[in-house]
């Protein structure tokens, strides 16, 4: 009998804890009851409906002996649906199990990120991120002028209902980029200035320079501007230029992985532990990159052209990817503006410029899942099982077993370059049920790694030589 794990379909039941291996993945566990296979659940500290597609199984039987592992290749980064045309979004959150957008007199959402609904607003979010901490989606962009205020900031639950206050005393533009951690709110103004709060009502103006966006990791912020600018702050009210050894503007920054990885124009790629001390990076393309994020294991990065993209496990070496996104005329341009990871897939908002109409369209596109999909199938006799893994980047995943999701004994490596085969000898012995969960496996290293990113930080250490990132 076929059992198709769909994170949907995970609804019910108790949550299980996985251990360190795979703590963003779904869990569909699987019973056999007056022989009818009933779905329970879930997911790490998560309703299951929130988390990616399911990378454990659970088969409940008395004589399993023999798994069979077919991969099947593909690359999930290189393919991409368009979603939502013909809204002016500006920026992408993931959390609480909701894809949300913001943008110009408007609010998208979605579970999924193929259907979304759309909400209109009479303000202006323009930038986007979700607090872990205090779980919620906090936003910043403008205000009506002839309201007397020029900037906004708003929280919300659930990314469809939202309280937006006014900013009043940050001068005569709006707020494009936010960081959130230790209780403050660090926010970008239009580029050129960093302001924080603590209670959204009173600002403080901090650091005026061409500053593009911010990020918390290691409690500290660290923010990245024009000529390669990088400073840093324990309060995100005094802060700190450090040497980030490049000239090149820098657009995005992200913590996760406990690291930091800056990405900038003509191919800069920086990466750093501590926000302080930088390493340049050798990226296999030297694209625009205005965008990075983190999400199954792996950092992205994205801008111009979006013919292609690179990935990253380590923040170190990057692998390009072609992706199938249509390149616009000659005359025009088009460029990833955000980028964020949510049910085992990636979400990016694509500006196209129409050079001869003088305007701007922007939509959204999603990649397909990055994250293997365990589905399983069981012969009629109970006599074998058979998983099959579907999606998932290119790279090397480890199976593994249990019987009581706290003890796992690892299986084999597999790796999705190629459609496979693995034979596995599985006896039952005296266990009356089974579980099966992939793990993606670093590269480079003899352990498998997190795909879960941390909240944002930094400590300041005294900068020590640059080294290059080996290709």
């Amino acid at each position: 009998m076929d059992i198709d794990f769909k994170s949907r379909e995970c609804t019910v039941g108790a949550c299980h804890s996985l251990g360190p291996l795979d703590p963003s993945a779904c869990v569909c566990v699987v019973q056999v009851r007056n022989a009818e296979w009933t779905s329970t659940d879930a997911a790490l500290a998560y309703p299951c409906d929130m988390k990616v597609s399911p990378s454990l199984v659970l088969l409940v039987g008395a004589h399993i002996l023999l798994a069979s592992f077919p991969v099947q290749a593909a690359d999930p980064l290189g393919n991409w649906s368009q979603r939502v045309t013909g809204r002016h979004i500006q920026d992408v959150a993931f959390g609480n199990g909701v894809f949300v957008t913001v943008g110009f007199r408007g609010i998208l959402t979605s579970r999924d990120g193929v259907g979304w609904s759309f909400s209109p607003t009479w303000h202006d979010l323009l930038g986007i991120i979700y607090d872990n901490e205090n779980e919620r989606f906090i936003g910043v962009g403008s205000w009506p002028v002839h309201l007397g205020a020029y900037g906004s900031a708003g929280i919300s639950k659930d990314g469809e209902v939202w309280t937006v206050d006014p900013v009043w005393s940050v001068g005569l533009e709006g707020l494009t980029g936010a960081a959130y951690g230790n209780g403050t709110l660090v926010a970008v103004q239009q580029r050129r200035l960093l302001i924080s709060t603590t209670d959204f009502l009173n600002w403080t103006p901090a650091f005026i320079s061409p500053v593009y966006n911010v990020a918390f990791g290691n409690n500290h912020f660290v923010a990245v501007g024009s000529n390669g600018l990088i400073q840093t702050s324990a309060d995100g009210v005094d802060w700190a230029v450090v040497d980030s050894g490049v000239t090149n503007s820098l657009a995005d920054i992200v913590y996760a992985n406990d690291k930091f990885v800056a990405v900038g124009h003509r191919g800069t790629i920086l990466r750093s532990s501590d926000g302080s001390t930088w390493d340049l990076c050798a990226p296999p393309a030297t694209n625009i990159w205005r965008s990075v994020a983190f999400g199954a294991g792996v950092f992205v990065a994205a801008g111009k052209p979006v013919s292609s993209l690179i990935s990253s496990t380590d923040g170190e070496s990057w692998q390009l990817h072609a992706t199938d996104l249509p390149l616009p005329p000659i005359e025009d341009s088009r460029t990833f503006l955000a980028l964020t990871y949510g049910n085992g897939t990636f979400a990016g908002v694509i500006s196209t410029y129409h050079s001869q109409q003088y305007y701007s369209t922007v939509d959204l596109y999603q990649s397909a899942s990055v994250i293997v999909k365990l589905n399983g199938s069981i012969s009629s006799d109970l006599s074998s099982i058979q998983l099959t893994g579907q999606g998932g980047l290119d790279r090397a995943y480890l199976l593994q077993e249990s019987t009581n999701l706290t003890d796992w004994t690892d299986l084999l490596v597999f790796t999705n370059s190629a459609p496979t085969n693995v034979i596995i000898n599985s006896p039952f012995a005296t266990a009356s049920q089974r579980f099966f969960r992939s793990s993606t496996l670093a590269r480079h290293s003899h352990g498998t790694e997190s795909q879960t990113a941390r909240s944002n930080n930094k400590g300041r250490t005294k900068p020590r030589d640059r080294t290059w990132c080996p290709r």
